[in-house]
């Protein structure tokens, strides 16, 4: 190591380095960590389509004695659909579009085996509401197959219930998407029968669910009923957090999905908590780097003429500057690689926990983060020393 080198690392503040260090080891775990987690557990709180994603809720109203005789108040109203999408809340409102023809589902009924048959209830719903993800949810009327979806609850009440009772045996997903079944829709003397393939299961819609196009037509053309008004709605959310959100929805005799409610509002709880550790982060980070440049501002006095001598000699700033700036980048790549490593091991001793609550397929953007963080505070120290040696040697 030539004279020059040897003057400049002993001119290195020791103390506001070891501090800067420290500091921004800190910061950058807490970036990470912080930054991680929100990209974990975003898609299950807001994964794009999805009725979550949409900050969705559905509403009904709640079913009282009276409603035995005149089922006419569980209808939604125009008048109150209206109220309901002026609050200022409520960004969006959707509706069920229910079937008023009979629909019955069978199988069977081929040689010897004998033919089973149930009425089915089906609702429509828009097709971006959908909290599945299918490219079968198009229907036409020339077409014979109906795609349908149902709540993944069904699923295991049959398969943990109804088929542990009766010694039958399980079904699985899988198997229950490749079968087709009958459908026969009636109504006005006409009937019609179609294919019927359940094509993905719902989380968050309790209902059996058709395209609209499909209730649309059979209500055209088999309905039996005159009843076009809604019994329940999809509200989209535009402040979940709100504290009148609850209440308007209790002071007007409707039900809602408080499970729904509450998942919104921990997830924005969470946004809050993960903006504020970033934020705090930050500051950890703005203050290591100030911590570290008071001392080269030290340095820099205190060493003056020291520096002016070597100019005079003939070095250059930008010889001058570079064990400086190779040291502070440095640093920073060993504070990187820790940073990263301590917050990958955080992550993974979580990781197991995350999956197996959360169901999510997790992304691994640690390393990612942690070399974008290299560079910026990398190229900030190189621009900060440069500037700070051009200016003793003016």
């Amino acid at each position: 190591m030539k004279k020059v080198d040897k003057l400049q690392l002993k001119l290195m503040p020791f103390l506001p380095t070891v501090g800067y260090a420290l500091l921004l080891l800190l910061g950058s775990v807490v970036i990470l960590l912080s930054v991680q987690f929100y990209l974990d557990l975003k898609p299950f709180f807001a994964s794009d389509g999805g009725v979550m994603g949409n900050r969705s809720l559905v509403v009904s109203k709640r079913i009282s004695a009276m409603d035995m005789q005149d089922k006419s108040d569980i209808y939604f109203t125009e008048n109150e659909i209206n109220e309901i999408r002026q609050k200022s809340f409520i960004s969006k409102v959707s509706t069920f579009k229910t079937a008023n023809f009979e629909v019955k589902g069978y199988m069977g009924g081929a040689g010897d085996v004998p033919q089973f048959s149930t009425d089915f209830f089906m609702e429509g719903i828009a097709k971006q509401y959908l909290d599945v993800e299918t490219d079968l949810w198009d229907w036409k009327p020339q077409d014979s197959l109906v795609p349908v979806i149902i709540p993944r609850s069904y699923l295991q009440l049959y398969n943990l219930g109804f088929a542990e009772t009766k010694d039958l045996p399980v079904v699985s997903e899988n198997l229950l998407s490749q079968i087709s079944f009958g459908l026969r829709v009636s109504g006005r003397g006409e009937q019609r029968r179609l294919r019927g393939r359940i094509v993905g299961f719902s989380d968050q819609l309790n209902s059996i669910l058709v395209p609209e196009d499909f209730i649309n037509w059979g209500n055209k053309n088999f309905a039996t009923l005159d009843q076009q008004q809604p019994n329940r709605l999809l509200l989209t959310l535009s402040r979940p957090d709100d504290p009148e959100v609850a209440s308007f929805f209790e002071d007007n005799n409707y039900e809602i999905d408080k499970g729904t409610l509450e998942q919104n509002k921990v997830w924005f709880f969470f946004q809050i908590v993960f903006i504020f550790l970033f934020v705090v982060a930050v500051i950890i980070i703005i203050l290591s780097c100030l911590a570290m440049f008071m001392g080269l501002n030290l340095m820099f006095h205190k060493n003056k003429t020291s520096f002016n001598n070597l100019a005079l000699l003939g070095y250059s700033n930008a010889r001058m500057t570079r064990l400086v700036v190779l040291s502070s980048i440095v640093i920073v790549l060993l504070i990187s690689l820790f940073a990263a490593l301590i917050a990958t091991s955080v992550r993974e001793y979580l990781r197991e926990e995350i999956i197996s609550i959360y169901r999510l397929s997790l992304g691994h953007q640690i390393w990612i983060m942690a070399l974008v963080l290299l560079v910026v505070l990398s190229l900030w120290n190189y621009a900060y020393i440069a500037m700070g040696i051009r200016k003793i040697n003016r």
